[in-house]
């Protein structure tokens, strides 16, 4: 028997190839000639997506965000974007209709930390400030991220202690590799021991809030956690499968690590493209890719897929009680 034709939830989206930050862990800026999306193309993606998370470059810097997020509230999709904060939202912005969406300000350390790894002064005040008005403007589903190496794990703490304070929800990564969307290799840690010994702190206090969100996110960085100690994968990968990365030329790919090429969505249907014989290859590749990454976007559908069998294993090594565990597993 075939197996059966299924089309992805999730999607991550580059609306831009532009970028107003000067990352030192990402050449994304230094792009030349930078292609922004053609928000027509969203009308051409299938009506199972569920979940968009739409990055960059940076996504602000994109003149139609609005009209693109809109249509995929069309479709039915949470919309999440990720944004470096640089961009000014003001009160008369025509976001301000678009409550439901959710934003995402990357933050990767307290000051002038923050302004020196993304290359900008004044970035970090300049968060601060836009996430203050949004709070203000009845934005509700807001964030920060960071992203962690060697030179910023001792800021971990101190940020997740901002997003307690803010009340804004916070997760992390570390410092990936991929010459195909950072354009960089230089990324990584010598030395995770001291990053991870932090996380385990901030498991034991998301675990301790018994809430199912926060058990969520303490399954997340557990896994973060163990594939920061041995830069290998927790669990094995679904790019292509249920979720993909499309890039603003129309290109769509397995993910945003490698350069796995599907079609072109300006060239071919959606589920031309999806169930094409390369396609099929690729599916098959990426279940057993053994390239080092661990984000959000990528782990968190993987981990909704697997989640009670990873649930049960995690909740036993940090001694959660079973009932307990069953608020996550339910």
């Amino acid at each position: 028997m075939k197996n059966p034709k299924i089309l992805p939830k999730t999607a991550i989206i580059a609306i831009t190839e532009k970028c107003n930050s000067r990352c030192t862990f990402c050449k994304t800026w230094e792009c030349e000639n930078p292609v922004d999306l053609d928000e027509r193309l969203i009308d051409s993606l299938p009506d199972s997506l569920r979940e968009i998370n739409i990055t960059g470059g940076e996504p602000f810097l994109h003149k139609k965000i609005v009209s693109i997020v809109e249509k995929f509230f069309l479709k039915g999709c949470k919309v999440i974007i990720n944004t470096n904060g640089l961009v000014r939202i003001s009160n008369d912005s025509p976001l301000l209709k678009l409550k439901k969406v959710g934003i995402r300000f990357s933050l990767d350390g307290i000051g002038e930390v923050h302004d020196s790894l993304r290359g900008v002064p004044g970035n970090y005040k300049k968060v601060i400030t836009q996430i203050d008005d949004l709070q203000s403007w009845g934005f509700k589903d807001l964030g920060i991220v960071s992203t962690f190496s060697d030179a910023n794990w001792h800021q971990l703490e101190p940020l997740y202690e901002l997003s307690q304070s803010l009340q804004v929800g916070f997760t992390c990564a570390v410092a990936a590799n991929s010459e195909f969307f950072y354009h960089t290799t230089d990324n990584g840690f010598k030395n995770a021991g001291p990053f991870i010994a932090t996380l385990r702190k901030i498991i034991h206090r998301e675990i301790s809030a018994l809430k199912l969100k926060n058990l969520g996110k303490a399954l997340f960085m557990s896994t973060l956690a163990r594939f920061a100690s041995s830069q290998i994968k927790v669990l094995s990968c679904s790019a292509g499968k249920s979720f993909f990365f499309m890039v603003p030329s129309g290109e769509i790919f397995a993910c945003n690590m490698r350069e796995l090429f599907m079609g072109n969505l300006n060239k071919s249907s959606f589920e031309d493209i999806w169930f094409s014989p390369v396609s099929e290859r690729i599916k098959t590749f990426t279940a057993q890719c053994a390239k080092p990454c661990w984000t959000m976007c990528n782990a968190k559908q993987v981990l909704k897929e697997n989640l009670a069998s990873y649930c049960l294993k995690f909740f036993q090594q940090m001694g959660i009680p079973y009932e307990q565990s069953k608020l996550v597993r339910s």
